[in-house]
């Protein structure tokens, strides 16, 4: 399992578009595809997250 301080401190405050960004970031610095997979779907989880709900 990847870990980013960064991205789940944000994720704990409720800014999942921040953190989003952060594990785009850290989808760049991943060394190895499992990683960038670990970090790609947890950024799909905040967009899934920060989307507001239909009016």
């Amino acid at each position: 399992m990847i870990h980013d301080s960064k991205a789940e401190a944000l994720e704990a405050r409720g800014l999942y578009r921040r953190a989003a960004a952060r594990w785009a970031e850290v989808i760049m610095l991943a060394n190895d595809d499992k990683a960038r997979e670990q970090a790609a779907k947890r950024r799909a989880e905040c967009i899934r997250k920060a989307a507001r709900p239909p009016a």
